[in-house]
């Protein structure tokens, strides 16, 4: 849209500028001459005033081109009697764009005093089109238009063009004075040729005031066209053909000024918007506290004939008032620059779509969770979102992305609590938070797992600028990410990216104030949570992760804490580490502070429970963390080590301290282990120190993972705790004639490593060995993981033995080698073995073995892959000694099959905790009560009778002992018309009695048909196989009454 002007008839001295000073410019080219710059502006290009100008005589428009006033002057100064400053050509081709790019419609065209009716400040030709976005016309004189003159004739050489076309979306058309039309004149001139007329005028916004006539001061419409939808004409209009609506702010503040419709035509409503008498756009015109604009009504209450503003047409044959329409707002949608406010929150959130924000104008209040999809913001603008009902706040689902501002700057009170969520206070207390907050959400029910109070995000995106997550999420189990719970689904990364902001006084299982999780029945996939910046306080959890908590053992799962200040938080660590995959990360930078969180009275503020912090960058001045380890140690492992700066950590336990190593990773030190012998322990930071410390009647605590190449001899009483850490050997633990050793793993999870060991793990040579707890992984190619030497005993109440024994003929899982050696197994598990010789190898079979309680043995194999368990040679029997429970399970083989226990009390002999390794074979109970392993049973049973009763018999160990019998019974009975009978029992074995059996009935020696109905004495009999009962009962007569 351009303007283009022939100025052949303009010379250096039709123009008046200051000498050598800056006049206008054509694209990027500046003239200090204005005719040069007229010279230039070709078409499609814009001329742009860079000063005030005076010219003496019109600008002829021919071509499509842009004058921007830039907040200066065109002014005419001409003696002539017909004077137009811009005259835009008869041409359907030509378009004009008028602007004024100062934003102030400071810039003016002005100077025009024309005797000659057929004149105006801006003359625009039959069919050409100008468009007015900006600059003020005023200050002119003429008889017709003296702003602005649209040609409404149909000249006979131009007959195919119609008149010409103004659009006005801007600017202000003040101050001019005519005897038609002062401010717009829409007609044709009369005189030769002219045969009808039909000009434009089409009114989208700008100002039209303060305009003199005797018709029509403002706007005068001719022979012509006028469609008003926007702008403002104070008053001055003049058309018999056109009718007035008038706006009544109805209790608001504001005015819009009237509109001009044709009669009985449908005309758009004008908008809610005005323009002042310069031309600013007033948006919205009229405003009420604490309602919203809904529209237009004809009557003041709202009960007449609503008009949506801008949208709905009207249609009017007479001056018409409408009312303005008001809500209570209670937030508002804005798309691009347009924003919408809305009474109902349901509504503002109907109309919240893909790239739009909504701001809240009040506290509101939801029922359901809020969910996003799309790229959405909300800007919580010092308001408040409360759940009233269940489940989350809000949702962020796949391919949503929600950012949250907050612009507040209202102060809220609040009570903290250790026992559940905070909650906000109407009167000041100590603790406080400003602007903005949501609040109230417990959390989506996810398979009975209540996950993300305040912000749920599955898959989609969350970043949080601002606002508070306060008071969401319940101290209770299975309650996870009261603040925000954080997960992938699918291929979709879940992603919360802090900012600013704070996450308040949310309460939780786990992750009180962020969860984030990749593994369970609410999480299917990847997730990356990253604090920029932003506070935690006085969030609290009943198990991990009071501010944050990362745990996920399937996916790939990312911390980022670039910077925040997490204080004052309760539970088992502020930020909980639990990082079970190798790809998951915990990255650090920047000046984040985890200081001042409590577990009960303990300080507990990161806790790595499992993986490491990777410093990414430097910590800053201020950054302050303290550290909690469940095994300390190393704690980084940062791939530049520049950045560790032990300066900026701190160990929760004063106990320690931390240090850089030797490979520039940072570190909590700790002893290895420590020895007890009932008081407090000692610690040790060498593991052989410690051993040497190992005394008759004390513990030796593992601490952290160690390794001991040498033997380890034991002498008097002695206790290993594994503590769940790993002890590595190559050697093995001798426990010698008046010794012992018992093994437990207090924390679950210890190990006993023997790495290529060429003998036995355990050397139990006369001593006694007590496994309770811990995993025993043997990699030894002679003997046995355990040896069981002449009187030595082995007794396994928990703790696993698993591993491989492979090489020599003997090498296997429990060696006896010596007389009297005894084994005791009243708990744990020996599995997933792989041997040459066995789970058991005998060298001496006098010795005793003795199974109980839960007691497993299963999936051992054979170095052939054959498996094999408990082996059992033909001169050894097994004692059960007592109640072996549900979960024991005991697979064996035999040398030759046949009975496998001696059991004192045969009571204790389950067979069904028995398994054969050979599956033709099966394990049952004997006539004596002794277990036996032998092939399946086939039954063969016969039957006999007695009286009412049939017993059914099968061969010798039959698995079958109770319901072996069948009886028949029928009741004595008066006549009542129906019929009676007999029943059999229904507690028999249905193997023992396979049949369907029927009851037949006798009277005497006759049969009947079916059962008896009249008195007399019958007989009811059942036959299995050849046996027959039979029950008698007696059906009386009735009395006569």
């Amino acid at each position: 849209m351009s303007l283009c002007m022939i100025v052949s008839c303009v010379s250096e001295t039709s123009l008046t500028v200051s000498a050598e000073t800056d006049v206008a410019k054509v694209g990027d080219t500046i003239y200090t001459s204005f005719s040069d710059a007229l010279s230039a502006w070709t078409e499609d290009t814009t001329l742009t005033l860079l000063a005030d100008v005076t010219i003496s005589q019109r600008i002829r428009v021919s071509q499509n081109k842009t004058l921007d006033l830039n907040g200066h002057s065109i002014t005419l100064s001409t003696n002539d009697s017909e004077q137009r400053l811009i005259h835009v050509e008869n041409n359907p081709s030509v378009t004009f764009d008028l602007i004024d790019s100062s934003g102030t419609n400071a810039g003016r065209l002005t100077g025009v005093n024309s005797t000659d009716d057929w004149s105006g400040t801006l003359w625009i030709g039959l069919g050409a089109t100008v468009n007015m976005y900006g600059g003020t016309i005023t200050g002119n004189i003429s008889p017709w238009g003296a702003g602005v003159w649209v040609d409404a004739r149909d000249h006979r050489p131009y007959s195919e063009r119609n008149g010409g076309t103004f659009n006005m979306y801007g600017g202000v058309i003040t101050g001019n004075n005519a005897t038609y039309g002062g401010g717009v004149c829409v007609k044709y001139h009369t005189g030769n040729n002219v045969t009808s007329g039909t000009g434009h005028f089409n009114m989208y916004g700008g100002t039209i005031t303060g305009n003199i006539a005797d018709y029509g001061a403002n706007v005068y419409i001719g022979e012509g066209e006028f469609t008003m939808t926007g702008g403002t004409v104070n008053g001055g209009f003049s058309h018999s053909d056109y009718v007035t609506v008038s706006f009544d702010a109805n209790d608001g503040t504001g005015t819009v000024s009237d509109q001009y419709v044709k009669k009985n035509t449908d005309t758009k409503i004008k908008e809610n918007i005005d323009y002042s008498d310069n031309g600013v756009k007033i948006e919205p015109a009229l405003t009420r506290d604490g309602y919203v604009f809904a529209g237009w009504n004809t009557k003041a209450d709202g009960t007449g004939t609503d008009y949506a503003a801008g949208t709905d047409t009207i249609n009017i044959s007479a001056n018409t008032t409408l009312y303005a329409k008001w809500e209570n707002s209670s937030a508002s949608v804005t798309v691009g620059s347009k924003t919408t406010n809305y009474g109902s929150f349901s509504d503002a959130l109907s109309a919240w779509t893909d790239g739009c924000t909504l701001t809240l104008l009040k506290d509101v209040e939801v029922s359901s969770t809020i969910s996003v999809s799309g790229t959405k913001t909300l800007d919580l603008n010092g308001y408040g979102i409360r759940m009233t009902g269940s489940g989350s706040v809000i949702f962020v689902g796949s391919g949503a992305t929600l950012t949250l501002n907050d612009s507040g700057t209202t102060v809220r009170y609040y009570n903290v609590s250790t026992t559940g969520p905070s909650t906000l206070s109407d009167t000041p207390t100590a603790q406080s938070f400003t602007g903005g907050y949501i609040t109230g959400g417990t959390g989506n029910n996810c398979n009975s797992r209540y996950v993300g109070g305040g912000v749920y995000v599955k898959g989609g995106n969350f970043i949080m600028n601002g606002g508070t997550l306060f008071g969401n999420g319940k101290k209770a189990l299975y309650y996870t990410g009261g603040g925000v719970q954080l997960s992938g689904e699918g291929t979709s990364t879940g992603r919360f990216t802090m900012n600013g902001g704070a996450i308040i006084g949310n309460a939780g299982q786990f992750g009180a104030g962020i969860e984030i999780i990749g593994d369970n029945a609410y999480a299917s996939g990847p997730a990356v949570c990253t604090i920029n910046q932003g506070v935690f306080k006085h969030n609290t959890c009943s198990t991990s992760g009071a501010a944050i908590r990362i745990a996920s053992n399937q996916y790939t799962d990312t911390l980022n804490i670039n910077g925040a200040t997490i204080t004052d938080n309760s539970g088992n660590g502020a930020v909980m580490v639990y990082l079970q995959n190798s790809n998951d990360a915990f990255n650090l930078s920047g000046n984040t502070i985890i200081s001042s969180n409590y577990n009960g009275s303990q300080p507990c503020n990161l806790r790595l429970y499992q993986g490491r912090a990777n410093i990414v960058d430097i910590l800053g001045s201020s950054a302050n963390i303290g550290v909690t380890l469940q095994t300390h140690g190393m704690f980084t492992n940062s791939a530049n080590t520049a950045y560790n700066d032990k300066s900026k950590f701190i160990s929760d336990d004063e106990s320690y301290t931390v240090g850089r190593n030797a490979d520039g990773q940072l570190y909590l030190g700790n002893p290895t282990a420590n020895v007890s012998s009932g008081g407090q322990p000692t610690s040790y930071d060498n593991f052989s120190d410690a051993l040497s410390a190992w005394t008759d009647g004390s513990t030796l605590t593992l601490l952290k993972d160690a390794e001991h190449p040498g033997t380890i001899d034991i002498s008097g009483a002695r206790k290993l705790d594994l503590n769940g850490h790993k002890l590595t050997t190559n050697n093995h633990f001798y426990i010698p004639s008046g010794s012992s050793l018992e093994v437990c793993d207090s924390e679950g999870g210890g190990l006993i490593n023997a790495e290529y060991r060429v003998g036995s793990v355990f050397w139990v040579n006369g001593g006694k060995l007590t496994l309770n707890g811990g995993t025993v992984k043997g990699d030894i190619s002679t003997a046995g993981m355990v040896d069981i030497a002449a009187n030595a005993e082995f007794t396994m109440n928990g703790g696993k033995i698993t591993g491989t024994s492979t090489g020599r003929y003997d090498a296997s899982v429990i060696r006896f080698t010596g007389s009297n050696g005894k084994f005791t197994m009243t708990g744990g598990e020996i599995s997933d073995t792989t041997t040459r010789g066995g789970v058991t190898y005998f060298e001496k079979l006098d010795v005793s073995i003795n199974i109980s309680g839960s007691a497993k043995i299963y999936n051992n194999k054979l170095e052939s892959g054959a498996s094999q368990n408990l082996y059992i040679p033909n001169d050894i029997k097994i004692n059960i000694n007592g109640d072996m429970d549900d979960s024991a399970k005991v697979f064996l083989s035999m040398q030759t099959p046949g009975v496998f226990t001696d059991s004192t009390n045969t009571n204790y002999n389950d067979a069904s905790k028995f398994t054969s390794d050979n599956t033709n074979y099966t394990v049952r109970k004997n006539a004596d009560g002794q277990l036996y392993i032998g092939l399946p049973h086939e039954h063969s049973w016969t039957y006999t009778a007695d009286g009412d009763t049939i017993t059914a018999n099968c061969t010798e160990n039959c698995d079958i002992t109770d319901g072996l019998t069948m009886k028949i019974s029928a009741s004595d009975a008066t006549y009542d018309g129906k019929a009676h009978g007999a029943s059999l029992s229904t507690d028999y074995d249905t193997t023992a009695f396979p049949d369907t059996y029927t009851i037949e009935y006798y009277k005497g020696t006759s049969k009947l048909n079916s059962k008896p109905v009249n008195a007399g004495n019958y007989t009811a009999k059942v036959t299995a196989g050849t046996a027959t009962a039979s029950a008698d009962f007696t059906i009386s007569k009735a009395s006569i009454t």
